[in-house]
């Protein structure tokens, strides 16, 4: 566990880490963003493969299915109350760790032969996905990302990146210029991304002001477990969080603290 998710400590803190942290905790001054729409929600739930492994709670997608086609304006008001409040329901920060070892890694004794899942609340699931939308709207429609970024983008890939810099490389050769490439794999980067930075980064890029309340609530108090056979082992941290996916990979963040793991 101390592997999978590794503490992050406040006794290391610079000032520039300290500054963030009591940044992030100000209030926000910038217009909320519009509530959530049943067919957006519905349009949400519906992504969801009902095949999946279900979280705590044992229910996959279906059941949120069902339960919003039968109640769709109780359940979207229930959500938007949610985003009104900036909560994030404390039984679906629960996630439970299951680690699944690497292709080749069969007969190594390190815990690094295991690549962790999270199983999480498909309500919970279904919320956050609600505000990834949201967030990346708001960085795509008023263009604050960075247009040398490929990955975890819609219509590009790693792909394309491989091409730039091909096109790069040969334009600087037909020159005869000298080319330098450097290349950086941090271990584990996206499990260390360091989360009031995320969160300073969002009210950089002026953030809806209730959207940025409701992830900042998402990062608190969040629960893990890890049940190797019959013995369990349980953490709780405010700054433990399930991977939040596309939106806190597309942001820029220092690598301190882990985002549970998703």
């Amino acid at each position: 566990m101390e592997y999978f998710i590794p503490d992050d400590s406040e006794s290391s803190d610079s000032a520039h880490h300290t500054h963030i942290r009591h940044e992030i905790e100000e209030p926000l001054d910038t217009p909320d963003d519009v509530e959530f729409t049943k067919e957006e929600m519905l349009a949400v739930i519906e992504k969801f493969d009902p095949g999946k492994a279900p979280g705590e709670g044992g229910q996959n997608s279906e059941i949120p299915l069902k339960t919003f086609k039968r109640f769709p304006t109780f359940i979207t008001g229930l959500y938007n109350e949610w985003l009104r409040r900036g909560y994030f329901p404390k039984q679906w920060k629960h996630s439970i760790i299951i680690p699944i070892i690497k292709p080749g890694k069969e007969g190594s004794t390190e815990v690094t032969k295991y690549r962790p899942i999270s199983l999480l609340n498909v309500r919970g699931k279904v919320l956050e996905k609600l505000l990834i939308d949201r967030i990346n709207h708001h960085a795509f429609s008023n263009s604050l990302l960075n247009g040398n970024q490929y990955g975890f983008l819609p219509q590009k890939s790693t792909i394309d990146a491989a091409l730039t810099v091909k096109s790069v490389i040969r334009e600087n050769l037909l020159q005869k210029n000298c080319f330098v490439m450097v290349g950086l794999d941090v271990k584990g980067a996206f499990d260390a991304a360091w989360w009031p930075c995320i969160l300073s980064n969002l009210r950089g890029l002026r953030c809806p002001k209730n959207l940025y309340n409701l992830t900042l609530n998402y990062f608190r108090d969040r629960v893990a477990s890890l049940q190797p056979n019959t013995h369990t082992v349980k953490r709780t941290d405010e700054r433990l969080s399930s991977r939040f996916m596309l939106w806190a990979r597309i942001l820029e963040h220092h690598v301190r603290c882990p985002l549970e793991l998703f």
